[in-house]
């Protein structure tokens, strides 16, 4: 089961909270939302892709993807 975590500083912003619970759905295969975009890595850091970290792209309201 994949978890996320959120950086203190903002643990307590609840569109944050909303992000972070959406993409945890997602990772797990519960559901995917319609604010989350392509998942996608760090093709050119070849550390965070060594590691595994991934990125996934959010809609921001009032912006545009």
């Amino acid at each position: 089961m994949a978890e996320v975590c959120i950086q203190s500083s903002l643990a307590s912003n609840a569109t944050v909270q909303g992000y972070a619970r959406e993409l945890s759905n997602f990772l797990n295969g519960i559901s995917l939302s319609g604010r989350l975009g392509k998942n996608g890595g760090f093709e050119r850091n070849l550390a965070a892709t060594a590691s595994g970290i991934m990125k996934i792209h959010i809609l921001v309201p009032g912006e545009g993807f």
